[in-house]
Formats: structure tokens, C-alpha cells, sequence
């Protein structure tokens, strides 16, 4: 803030112990509406925190979100949250766009300043190769960092307070800005798809020293794959495993819960579904069906794709939430696509029926 703070800013460290009284806090507020409530409370609570002792506000709600990172609910209230972030982000657009109406020249030199997303994609790419990245996860982390970041934008927009920037600047990073969003989201649904054809070329890049600390471990014997340990994979796993044994496996890209479910005697390896090496270092030979049971319908769709470059012959069942990524599913390869709310009220039936005997 540009003064120095209160004495009492060196009390702010006693919010490390206050930790535990906010985690009761959002188990009690349940799973509706008071979760947002209680998330706005604490940011705006926090902020006010702070620059009563003198410091700013907003390293207040930072601190409030550092307390809540790894909380039971931490990702319950993020969920919850993401929308009204969404919403701010696209206000703080429009009121740049209220700066000034964007003439030609603006648009050119934003487009000139657009060129620079392919060189910075490669640097990217050639960076996380030097440091040892695997090729897929290089090419993959360069293409989500290829955009230019909104906070480059409150910078100019601060900048532009204080006049050291001219407003026209300011609506012109905001359209290279936008330009490189729709540029890195067009490139990215097809990222997947581009690593499964050019994979043997990217992985030129790659240290061998990056090849050699990848491990995939192998599910001996499995006759069932299902892919996302998740409830439904979880409750699929335990239902076919007194019929099939140890032929049924499951796959998870969250190691500690790989780990969990070892510990409770589960066959599960950990491995990423959406990785093309996964599928190609595995053996499939004796797997007679694949279990699709992750939320993203993309990473259904890029799996079913990556699948089809394998030689895996056998079936796939996946899951869907609404008719139309069921038909989707169904045209990319799956077997077999289960609709959760068309289902779900005839499982509820057959399990209710015995109450009318």
C-alpha cells in the first residue's frame, strides 16, 4: 500500500491456527448455497482483514485462499465459485471494451502482437524438453501456456491509471489477448489428436533421461479395464469383481489414490488414459472390454480416438450424462454408452420394487 503497516500485521500470522476452525466451518455449511456464501465471506473477510492492519486487501483474500487450499471442500467451493469468476472476468473484458472502439490500426498491431503465440508455443515446447518434461507433457503444458494472460491486462489497465500507458494500448493487448485465447482453444481440442499422429516426431525432442523415469506399470491378466477409479469406476470395479477376480483392473492418474487403492487390496496401476505411450507400452492382448468411467466427454472422445491407433480389438463401454454425447460416444467407437439420468431411474425402480410385495 505503500505505507507501513500496523504492529498488529504481525498478529496476521496467528490465521495459520485458525485454519482448522475453517474447515469445521464448510463442513457445516453443507453442499448449497452457503458454500459460495461462505467463500465470498472469507475473500472479502480477508481483504478487509488486512488493510485494517495496514496492509493490502488484496493479499488478504490471496492468504484466505492459501488457508483453504487442501481442505475436504476445496474443491467443492471451487466448483462452486468458477462461475462467478467467469462472470468478473468477462465484466473486467467489457469495461476495457467501453475504453475506446477499436480501429484498424489497433486491430493490426494487435494481430502483429499475435504472431509471437507460435514462437512462444515453440520456446515453450523446447524449454520443458531441455529441463527433462516428457515430449507429451511439453507439448501439451506449452499449448495451455500459449495464450496471453488476463493479468497482463490489469497490469496495462493499472498502467493506464497512472498514464503510463495510453488507453489505445490497453484496447489493443486486450485484442491480442482475445485473439490468443481463441487461438489456444481452437489449437487445444485438437492437442490430443495431433500428439497421437506426430508423437514418434515430438519425442525427438525428448531427453532419454525423461524416457527412462516413466514407468507403466502393468495390469497382469486384466480382462477389464476401467479407466477413472472414481465412484462409478469404483462401483463398477466391485461389482464385476466376484464374477471375474483379479481379470478386472482399474486405471487412475492420481497416484495417492493408485496407492489407496493398492493398500485396500484393489488391482489398479496408475496411468493416464489420455496418454497415446499409455496404451501403446501396455499390453492389451488378453483385455476382452474397456470401462470409460471419467466425467469429460472429451477425454472419453480422445481416449476412443487414441484406442483406434492401437491394436486393441476388444470392446468399450463409456458413460454419458445427456442423449447427445451418448450418440457422440457411440459414433467415435464405444460399444456401449450408459446415460446416468436414463438409467439411473430404472436402477431406482428395480431396487424400490420389492417394497410393494
Amino acid at each position: 500500500t505503500g505505507k507501513v503497516p500496523s504492529i498488529w500485521a504481525l498478529a496476521l500470522v496467528l490465521l495459520f491456527f485458525v485454519r482448522p476452525l475453517i474447515g469445521r466451518l464448510f463442513d457445516s455449511a453443507g453442499h448449497g448455497e452457503l458454500v459460495p456464501l461462505a467463500g465470498f465471506v472469507l475473500a472479502f473477510g480477508g481483504a478487509q482483514l488486512f488493510e485494517v492492519v495496514g496492509m493490502k486487501g488484496d493479499l488478504g483474500a490471496l492468504v484466505m485462499g492459501m488457508l483453504l487450499a487442501g481442505l475436504p471442500k476445496s474443491n467443492e467451493l471451487y466448483k462452486s465459485l468458477i462461475s462467478f469468476k467467469d462472470l468478473f472476468l468477462i465484466s473486467f473484458f467489457l469495461s476495457i471494451g467501453f475504453t475506446a472502439l477499436p480501429t484498424i490500426e489497433m486491430w493490426l498491431a494487435a494481430a502483429l502482437i499475435s504472431l509471437v503465440i507460435p514462437i512462444k508455443t515453440l520456446l515453450f515446447f523446447v524449454l520443458f524438453a531441455m529441463f527433462g518434461l516428457r515430449a507429451r507433457t511439453a507439448f501439451l503444458s506449452s499449448l495451455l501456456l500459449a495464450n496471453f494472460s488476463e493479468f497482463g491486462l490489469i497490469v496495462a489497465s493499472l498502467s493506464v491509471e497512472a498514464e503510463w500507458l495510453s488507453p489505445e494500448w490497453l484496447v489493443i493487448i486486450a485484442l491480442a489477448t482475445s485473439i490468443s485465447f481463441v487461438f489456444s482453444s481452437f489449437i487445444y481440442k485438437y492437442a490430443h489428436t495431433f500428439y497421437a499422429q506426430h508423437n514418434v516426431a515430438l519425442a525427438r525432442m525428448q531427453r532419454r533421461a525423461a524416457d527412462d523415469k516413466e514407468h507403466f506399470e502393468q495390469p497382469e491378466g486384466a480382462e477389464v479395464l476401467i479407466i477413472g477409479m472414481g465412484r462409478v469406476g469404483k462401483g463398477a470395479y466391485l461389482s464385476l469383481r466376484p464374477q471375474l477376480g483379479d481379470g478386472v483392473w482399474g486405471v487412475d492418474v492420481d497416484g495417492s489414490r493408485v496407492d489407496a487403492f493398492k493398500a485396500d487390496g484393489l488391482n489398479v496401476v496408475q496411468g493416464d488414459a489420455d496418454d497415446i505411450e499409455f496404451w501403446e507400452r501396455i499390453d492389451l492382448s488378453q483385455v476382452r472390454l474397456i470401462m470409460l468411467a471419467i466425467p469429460s466427454v472429451t477425454e472419453m472422445k480422445n481416449i476412443l480416438y487414441q484406442l483406434q491407433q492401437t491394436e486393441y480389438r476388444g470392446r468399450i463401454s463409456a458413460i454419458a450424462r445427456y442423449e447427445d454425447e451418448r450418440r457422440e460416444l457411440m459414433m467415435m467407437g464405444a460399444d456401449v454408452v450408459f446415460n446416468y439420468y436414463a438409467e439411473v431411474g430404472a436402477g431406482f425402480a428395480d431396487e424400490s420394487r420389492h417394497l410393494l410385495v
